[in-house]
């Protein structure tokens, strides 16, 4: 499961390793010390659902490229003149 922690705080997914989770930070672990820091609230789930990555912001330069960009720079270029 898929977390983003609140606060940071020392966790051990196996009994055996303590780690330390982060605020701020998003982890991937196993579902009983997510749902451990779910319910205490130090943490948020987060889900990757498809319309979220579709969604995403796009690339500033996504259309540097195109031809109306192009000549859309051309036409400032001899408005500025």
């Amino acid at each position: 499961m898929k977390v983003k922690m609140k606060l940071s705080i020392p966790g051990s997914e196996d009994g055996v390793t303590v780690k330390m989770y982060h605020a701020g930070e998003v982890y991937e672990m196993g579902e009983a010390l997510a749902t451990v820091f779910l319910s205490e609230g130090y943490a948020e789930e987060i889900t990757d659902s498809v319309e979220e990555k579709a969604l995403g912001a796009s690339p500033e330069n996504k259309m540097m490229g195109s031809p109306a960009n192009k000549e859309e720079k051309e036409d400032v270029k001899k408005r500025n003149r």
